[in-house]
């Protein structure tokens, strides 16, 4: 089409031209014009004047002044006639209509060679197809960790072979349209594959099915796969100038090796299980298989940055930067993002974001990680959202699993602008998309336990552990609840399963993490400093660690420690450049200056703390409630918890700390009141607890 326009441009142009040179010699033959060597290479020819007859010589002079101002309108009149037209054809005739994608399912091919050493080849054929396709502004194709998610959702379980009946059914609940069915078979050294393509609305072939063949397994990836993948298109009528023009290899796309692209395959599998060292160990036997195999590169550095080893992540990223030449220029941007991810330059991270969505405004990954930048590490919420929202706007009927995740994405965004009422929708049509997955329904309990629902986190945290008893973000949270509500016990015993089930070191650091804070909350000085040094050995770059044994040394007035606590936080603030970790740090100077009976620094610090919005934002803001009231400012003080109540009704030491503000008041009805919400929500609490006594004990004196 542009080249067609271009055409009609050069046709209009020649025109325009033609007719000023027409319009020029007409009016030279009849005398009116003369040539002239200065620009614009005429003039009015003079005619015969009357010199006794000024006026009349001025009059002819008008007029022929009139008389070339008509022709130069008359060329440009014309000029700009032809190039509307010319626009106009562009813009109502030869404009393409919008594309609207052919939602599109691609279900695991069946192995009929009878050899199970080709039983790989029933995920991995389906997958270099849905890779292909992936490309194609014509199709919108089921991915497999959508389809993975639809059959946990059926109840199916382990699934190696999808039927007809069964492949209708996912279909349907992605919204696809097309349904491909494949087998392989094999005959001495012959290859074949076979594929029927049906329309999932009346369960017909939309074509007469597809055959193609070659010898030898090299064919699989050397021309079976791309061939196979041009008739499918063909056969949904996109036509073959079309599939020429976005037509890219699967070899060019992925590996020349069969080996190495069934470890990419796993890899990416474990990966989205979350299984992040079985991931590694898959992808890595692929690159040192195929060592130019990009896509495995791109996977295997997410994996070694998700278990914080960033420095390997970082060799991997210069590995790949060698092949620059040979990548497209959508892959090479995405890489240096990655980069400036792992580098945690936000910054750059955006500005290679926003380029890939310049070269493909239809590249899901590229929105998803640019809102995640912006609401997570910017806090720019309102630009995070947008780009979520872009996401659901591309994939509006959930044939990706990025839709399902883009909800979760969602669902924190608003939760940290406290927009809770879309946050709570977000979790929810989260939990819809996955309804039998462990981690959705992770996240809906930990929203209610930052809004202070404590019995429905509680609901929702064991509907996860009836789906994967043995989940350890599940049970961290609940021992987290169960400090909320003051169930020590409870609290320990889930803190301590978290530990027995996690795996790498970083994880085990969290784990005793959790024992320290709870320690700390129980008044167990000497614990809390032994399971920070143990989460510390293990992670010395946990900034939560350091926190909570800053926060141990304070209480047992050890300031020289706390001191040397903030300065190492600091440090690896900007190390990381992760600027809501800030809140941790000047808590931790702030609880300082109130120690040392500097009010005005310990206000400053707690009100910075407050001011970074974060998801423990209750916490900080409590923390600052409580330091008005130790320096006496008891209206500003009751402002500030009351402030907290707004986020979590149920934040208990709120509802004490305001008891103690109105007992301060001589306001004993309200004192009253906090103190015996306090207790309702302490209702199953350990009751030797020092706070649940003491407020127990001021209820009776109330």
């Amino acid at each position: 089409m542009d080249f067609l326009f271009l055409i009609l441009s050069v046709v209009a142009l020649t025109v325009t031209i033609i007719f000023g040179i027409l319009q020029v010699l007409v009016h030279y033959r009849e005398g009116k014009l003369k040539f002239s060597k200065r620009f614009p290479f005429v003039t009015s020819s003079p005619e015969e004047v009357l010199p006794a007859k000024a006026v009349k010589k001025d009059r002819r002079k008008k007029s022929r002044r009139k008389r070339l101002r008509k022709i130069i309108v008359s060329v440009f009149t014309f000029a700009l006639l032809a190039i509307l037209v010319t626009v106009v054809t562009k813009l109502l005739v030869f404009k393409r209509e919008t594309i609207t994608k052919i939602p599109i399912g691609v279900m695991f091919f069946d192995n009929q060679t009878g050899e199970d050493k080709y039983d790989y080849l029933r995920k991995v054929l389906a997958d270099m197809l849905i890779t292909d396709f992936s490309q194609s502004k014509y199709l919108q194709v089921m991915t497999f960790p959508r389809m993975f998610d639809l059959i946990k959702s059926l109840g199916y379980g382990e699934v190696e072979i999808i039927d007809a009946s069964m492949g209708f059914e996912l279909c349907k609940l992605a919204g696809a349209h097309v349904m491909v069915l494949g087998s392989l078979m094999k005959s001495g050294d012959t290859f074949v594959l076979n594929t029927q393509v049906l329309d999932v609305d009346t369960k017909e072939l939309i074509a007469s099915p597809y055959r193609v063949t070659g010898e030898g397994e090299g064919s699989i990836l050397g021309n079976l796969v791309d061939e196979l993948s041009d008739k499918i298109k063909s056969g949904m009528e996109i036509s073959m100038r079309e599939i020429q023009e976005e037509k890219k290899d699967i070899t060019e796309l992925t590996t020349t090796s069969l080996e190495a692209y069934e470890y990419y395959f796993a890899g990416r599998e474990a990966a989205f299980q979350m299984d992040n060292q079985e991931a590694i160990n898959y992808l890595e036997k692929a690159v040192a298989i195929d060592s130019t195999f990009v896509e495995a590169y791109d996977v295997l550095a997410r994996q070694y940055y998700t278990t914080y080893n960033k420095v390997k992540a970082m060799n991997i990223i210069k590995k790949v930067k060698k092949f620059s030449g040979k990548l497209t220029e959508e892959k090479l941007v995405e890489i240096l993002a990655l980069e400036a991810y792992i580098k945690h330059d936000w910054d750059l991270a955006i500005n290679y974001y926003k380029r890939l969505i310049s070269i493909n405004p239809e590249n899901i990954a590229a929105h998803i990680d640019l809102g995640t930048v912006y609401y997570q590490k910017k806090m720019m919420y309102e630009e995070g959202i947008s780009q979520f929202k872009e996401v659901l706007q591309l994939d509006p009927q959930g044939v990706t699993h990025f839709s399902s995740f883009t909800y979760n994405f969602l669902g924190w965004a608003y939760l940290r602008k406290g927009d809770f009422k879309n946050a709570l929708s977000a979790f929810k049509k989260y939990v819809a998309l996955l309804p039998n997955q462990a981690y959705p329904l992770n996240c809906l309990g930990n929203f209610y336990l930052i809004v202070g629902n404590y019995d429905q986190a509680i609901t929702n945290l064991e509907r996860s552990l009836e789906i994967n008893p043995d989940y350890p973000l599940t049970l961290g949270l609940l021992g987290d609840i169960y400090l909320a509500k003051g169930m020590y016990s409870q609290a320990l015993r889930s803190y301590e399963r978290y530990l027995s089930l996690s795996v790498g070191e970083v994880k085990k650091a969290k784990a005793s993490f959790y024992l320290g804070k709870l320690y700390y909350l129980n008044g167990d000085y000497t614990k809390v400093i032994q399971e920070c040094q143990q989460a510390l050995e293990l992670n010395p770059q946990m900034i939560e660690a350091h926190w909570i044994q800053g926060l141990t040394f304070i209480k047992k007035e050890m300031f020289e420690q706390v001191e040397s606590e903030v300065l190492v936080i600091k440090g690896l603030i900007e190390k990381t450049e992760a600027k809501e970790l800030k809140t941790y740090y000047y808590h931790l100077l702030g609880e300082l200056s109130l120690s040392k009976d500097l009010f005005q620094q310990a206000l400053e610090n707690f009100n910075k703390a407050v001011n970074i919005e974060s998801l423990d934002r209750a916490f900080f803001l409590n923390a600052l409630g409580e330091a008005y009231l130790k320096i006496g400012e008891l209206d500003v003080a009751e402002e500030k918890l009351k402030a907290v109540l707004k986020i979590n009704p149920n934040y208990t030491q709120t509802h004490y700390l305001l008891g103690l503000v109105y007992e301060k008041q001589g306001r004993k009805e309200k004192a009253r009141g906090h103190f015996q919400k306090f207790i309702h929500i302490w209702r199953d609490a350990d009751e030797k607890l020092p706070q649940f006594i003491e407020a127990r004990k001021r209820l009776e004196e109330l």
